[in-house]
């Protein structure tokens, strides 16, 4: 132990913190919250959407233009770059609400103040789904690609 750091000296800092931080939570209502806040995960969310979509797995992760140990790893619950995110939803022709709950739930967003965000909400508010159209407008706009299409 630290010469200052004397028996008193922790006891007192601990009464601080007590007073400083509060009682820590009770473990029952910190569980209770998790469990209401808690959203299902990208990986549950993406493979119900192909599921629903009907199209097998190979098809999917050609169509988006990413690769099979990209999309092994998003089976296995690895979160993917937020490209490959939009890309997957735009194959399985996601409603922007979907997206924005599917991009949710891996920690990304649509940001209103990036062009790049912009043009790919632009492209889902109108029900298109066309990688390429969407990769066009970016390109366009000096934006970075969505996965797989590369200029």
């Amino acid at each position: 132990m630290h010469p200052l750091l004397t028996k008193p000296l922790l006891e007192e800092l601990d009464r601080y913190l007590a007073r400083a931080v509060g009682e820590p939570p009770d473990p029952a209502a910190l569980a209770d919250y998790i469990r209401d806040q808690s959203q299902r995960s990208f990986r549950d969310r993406i493979f119900d959407a192909i599921r629903r979509s009907g199209l097998a797995d190979v098809d999917v992760y050609s169509r988006a233009g990413i690769s099979k140990s990209t999309f092994s790893r998003i089976r296995s619950g690895d979160r993917p770059a937020k490209d490959v995110a939009i890309a997957l939803a735009f194959v399985l022709g996601l409603s922007a609400a979907q997206t924005e709950a599917l991009l949710g739930s891996a920690g990304y967003y649509l940001s209103k103040s990036s062009v790049g965000d912009l043009i790919v909400r632009f492209f889902l508010e109108r029900g298109v789904h066309d990688i390429l159209a969407v990769n066009d407008a970016l390109y366009a706009h000096h934006q970075p690609l969505l996965a797989g299409v590369r200029a």
